[in-house]
């Protein structure tokens, strides 16, 4: 089915000298992992027209061990398969011996070593391909100094290796008595660079096979004194060459692909504006780029692969892709092209005209952000290198996959994991926990493989249609879901008694009780997430009053103290991100999805649609005067801003806030009616468990990790990977304690540095700048200023909820509103009615 010598590779896209001063940061040790006894994957015959379940067949990996760091390999940037051995380009240290120029002593100096490896695919061999000499060597010259690198590898026919190797020369104007012993190339004027490259073909030992000289490219593309990059660059069968380029002009800049025949002569080029795009060999020898295509006339726009057409001399048929598809990649067997969707792997069937899932990494225990290269061999086994930083530095796995039956799970529970996108620590969690499990195995579904340029939503619409009927995803993964709908249907687990017998985590006293709790529906608690931040609006305290709720009647006083003209927010504040706003503030106060009840009739939300309405309909910021604009920051301290639109994730900048407004300062939130605290959670994304899960217990040994503490109390310093507020007690205490403790001056002693008064000074912990030349120094939070925070935090009891349905329902109709179209009556009129009839239909 494969054939043999088929190759993907993750190209790290860079300019050559980027690329050797990032290698050169790498200083960590690489470990190989050892053997794992993880299984599995999911591969099923049908991708874009997917199956609801996976096919008979699975993947199994076997993960090869190979000590890397014995032959010193710091990072791999690139490598390639064969059939019977990989080659990977990595980095490895070396110790050199120079010469001081000014005192002539002689020391040892580590550098890197640009070289190529050989890798067996029974295990047994790592080395150094012991035949390959480059063409070229880095060091100084008389008047020039020159680097040497190789830019990539890739197979060739018959167990060859193709190698681009490229030198550039930085030459200078040096006196004709220059010593290059005492003085040094830099101190004089810089005249020019140049670039040579050579593609050579090797043996498997290294042994050069043949050459093609591609000298002299940049003028073949037009590069003039300001030059240009190269980017992707392709052969095909012909053994004509097709490179992309960007090529900089006194205009700007210009984008194309030019074609040239095996003797680098010009063929022709593609020109076109903002082209930009990875160029790939296709199953079919057409040579072909995945870029994103813009139609000028119809004003919209879509992923296409385009394959270039040698005859007409510009592009040729052209193939629409999903809509977040990843890397495409060339095509094998009866494949024209593979590409990434979601975590899987799919390729275009020629015969069916549709892509088709071949596999996905997940469910191999191999986290597709951490792939280098992959290849499918003869046999159809896949061979794959991944790399990633670990405790111990970069660390890389080479695996083989194997298709097997799928009887090989059958002693496993499957949990399906339900996502409509699957992040890359999500990722990780997964496959950690799969490879630490006997049982049981989690298994992806993402639903965002069926979205399409026409239906963005079709995924989702696919997950509600399987719940419907019976299907129900063992946990989800709850951004982008309608979890409060499904909450209301009685389809998620509640979570407190969990927490509550969890003695490691300690119970509802190891969590922060009062964002969870406001996370509740129906005094249930369906989902948990491991961070929040706030949502709110700071006032000055004098003019805005010490509640941390108003209305809007409190507003309007408070209006009436600033002087004439005074804003309420911002300059770019609309009708529309108004409404945005409030909505997903004060949803729960409008709709219960338990019950299917709405009030979006009542006074309470036509007064906020009226306030609503005060803003400008819209914000121009293309004709804005940037020398005239003012930040919010400028604005609030010249008193022409009441209040400052904010969201809190850290104890610190409440000392910016404080500098602002000139003292004391109120989180006042936005305007409610009923009074209530006009603050609100954020929390991003998060997990959940089905009423109907079939492990529950083992479910919440994965979802349990959420709450966790992510620090050791024996650490000095507290590090929390989320963003804000760690839901996690000990952490967030932690949090709160490193922001707290101050840091003073110390003297040549290590001792702390005393003022006129005899006390330590205190040192900044950082600062901050705006638009006005101000700067702000920042200390360790007071204890008065943690108070307020605390007491914002436990006023709060509403989550920020964004219903993308019904905000669509009500965005639509309050537009009509906003241009008179209609009353503010007849609007609520509608949108009462048509919500009322979206939440019961999907009760």
């Amino acid at each position: 089915m494969f054939s043999r010598g088929t190759e993907y590779r993750y190209t790290i896209m860079r300019t050559e000298a980027a690329a050797q001063k990032a290698m050169k940061r790498l200083m960590k040790k690489m470990t190989a992992l050892l053997l794992c006894a993880g299984i599995l994957a999911g591969c099923s015959a049908c991708g874009t027209r997917q199956d609801d379940e996976l096919s008979g067949t699975v993947y199994v990996p076997e993960f090869l061990e190979f000590d890397l760091s014995a032959l010193g390999i710091e990072y791999i940037n690139t490598g390639c398969c064969d059939g019977e051995y990989i080659y990977i380009l990595a980095e490895a240290m070396q110790e050199v011996e120079e010469i001081d120029p000014f005192t002539g002593e002689s020391y040892t100096n580590y550098e890197y070593k640009n070289s190529i490896y050989r890798l067996s695919l029974d295990g047994t061999e790592a080395a150094e391909l012991e035949n390959y000499q480059p063409s070229a060597s880095s060091g100084m010259a008389f008047d020039r100094e020159s680097y040497f690198y190789i830019e990539g590898i890739s197979a060739g026919a018959d167990g060859t290796l193709w190698v681009t190797e490229t030198v550039e020369e930085y030459i200078y104007a040096v006196p004709e008595d220059f010593d290059p012993e005492t003085d040094f190339l830099w101190n004089y004027e810089f005249v020019e660079s140049r670039r040579s490259q050579v593609r050579r073909q090797l043996d498997s030992t290294g042994s050069e096979v043949s050459r093609v000289e591609t000298s002299g490219l940049e003028e073949k593309l037009g590069f003039g004194e300001q030059g240009g990059y190269i980017g992707s660059t392709v052969i095909d069968g012909e053994g004509n060459f097709y490179v992309f380029a960007e090529v900089y002009t006194d205009e700007g800049y210009e984008t194309k692909i030019v074609v040239l025949d095996r003797g680098m002569n010009r063929l022709f080029e593609i020109r076109e504006r903002d082209l930009y795009g990875e160029m790939i060999l296709l199953g079919d020898g057409l040579v072909a780029m995945s870029s994103y295509v813009y139609d000028q006339l119809t004003g919209e726009g879509a992923q296409m692969l385009r394959t270039i057409d040698m005859e007409t001399k510009t592009w040729g048929e052209e193939y629409p892709m999903p809509v977040n598809v990843g890397r495409v990649y060339p095509g094998v067997g009866k494949y024209l092209f593979c590409y990434d969707n979601g975590d899987s792997l799919y390729g275009y069937n020629t015969d069916t005209q549709e892509g088709e899932k071949i596999l996905t990494w997940s469910s191999s225990d191999i986290n597709r952000n951490d792939l280098n290269f992959f290849t499918f061999l003869e046999d159809g086994r896949v061979a794959a290198m991944t790399q990633h930083w670990g405790d111990n530095g970069m660390e890389a796995e080479v695996v083989l996959l194997t298709e097997q039956d799928r009887s090989v799970l059958q002693d496993k529970t499957i949990l399906t994991f339900a996502t409509m996108y699957l992040g890359y620590e999500m990722r990780e969690r997964i496959i950690d926990f799969n490879k630490s499990q006997t049982q049981c195995r989690i298994e992806i579904r993402d639903y965002s493989e069926f979205n399409t340029q026409d239906d963005y939503n079709a995924g989702l619409t696919k997950l509600n249609t399987e719940i419907i009927a019976g299907k129900v995803p063992d946990i989800l993964d709850t951004s982008g879901l309608p979890i409060h709908q499904y909450g209301g249907k009685g389809l998620l687990e509640d979570l407190w008694p969990y927490i509550e017998a969890d003695e490691e985590l300690g119970g509802r006293e190891g969590v922060m009780q009062e964002v969870l709790r406001a996370a509740e529906q129906d005094g249930k608690l369906y989902r948990l997430f491991n961070s929040f931040t706030i949502r709110t609006a700071v006032g000055a305290s004098g003019v805005v009053g010490n509640d941390l709720g108003w209305t809007l009647a409190d507003l309007s006083a408070a209006l009436s103290k600033m002087p004439e003209g005074c804003s309420i927010f911002n300059q770019g504040d609309t009708k529309e991100s108004m409404l945005s706003s409030i909505m997903a503030m004060q949803l729960e106060n409008f709709v219960d999805f338990q019950s299917g009840e709405c009030s979006f009739d009542s006074e309470e939300f036509i007064a906020l649609l009226e306030f609503c309405n005060s803003f400008p309909l819209t914000f121009d910021w293309n004709s804005i005067d940037w020398e005239e604009y003012e930040d919010d920051m400028v604005r609030i301290s010249a008193g022409r801003q009441l209040l400052s639109p904010e969201t809190l994730y850290d104890f610190q900048y409440i000392q910016i806030q404080q500098h602002i407004f000139g003292g004391d300062i109120t989180y006042v939130g936005y305007p409610r009616e009923d009074g209530g605290v006009g603050s609100s959670f954020v929390v991003e994304g998060g997990l959940a468990m089905s009423t109907t899960c079939k492990d529950k217990a083992a479910a919440w040994s994965f979802l349990r990790e959420v709450l966790m503490p992510q620090s050791d109390p024996a650490d000095e310093y507290f590090y929390f990977n989320g963003w804000g507020f760690p839901v996690n007690k000990q952490d967030f205490d932690r949090m709160a304690q490193q922001y707290m403790t101050p840091m003073y001056m110390l003297d040549e002693n290590g001792e702390p540095m005393l003022d006129e008064n005899g006390n330590p000074i205190e040192m900044s912990q950082g600062g901050i700048g705006w638009g006005d030349g101000t700067m702000l120094e920042l200390y360790a939070t007071t204890q008065e200023q943690y108070d307020q925070i605390m007491e914002l935090y436990r006023s709060i009891d509403t989550v920020y909820t964004y219903d993308d349905a019904v905000y669509s329902i009500v965005h639509s109709v309050a537009l009509r509103y906003f241009n008179d179209d209609l009353t503010v009556y007849e609007a609520v009129d509608q949108i009462q009615s048509r919500v009322k009839i979206y939440v019961n239909e999907n009760l």
